[in-house]
């Protein structure tokens, strides 16, 4: 089985990889009958499948983790902001409302 034309690592796990990834399982399901019964041969195939399938699951799995890091910075930035407002809010709930009721500001 060559992997000449395959160009699926760890690194490379995107969205070409899992195209190739079911190119090459439909080929291979397409061509299981045409192979020599060889139990070597055919341990070969299921162990190839096998890695495939277990790097995408890895590609799937990193994409979910920087998508989950990604909401929880939102999410921080949230609550900074959230907490920089409470004591913006205090601040000024601590000062005096003045107001001034003299003749000038009077409307007429």
């Amino acid at each position: 089985m060559s992997n000449s034309n395959l160009n699926l690592t760890e690194e490379t796990c995107d969205d070409s990889a899992f195209l190739q990834l079911d190119e090459i399982s439909s080929k291979l399901t397409t061509n299981l009958n045409q192979l020599p019964h060889s139990p070597g041969l055919f341990q070969l195939v299921i162990d190839q499948l096998l890695k495939y399938y277990q790097l995408s699951i890895k590609a799937v799995e990193e994409r979910y983790q920087a998508e989950l890091k990604a909401k929880d910075a939102q999410i921080e930035t949230y609550r900074e902001e959230i907490a920089f407002l409470r004591e913006l809010t205090v601040k000024l709930a601590k000062n005096p409302i003045v107001i001034n009721s003299s003749q000038d500001n009077k409307p007429e």
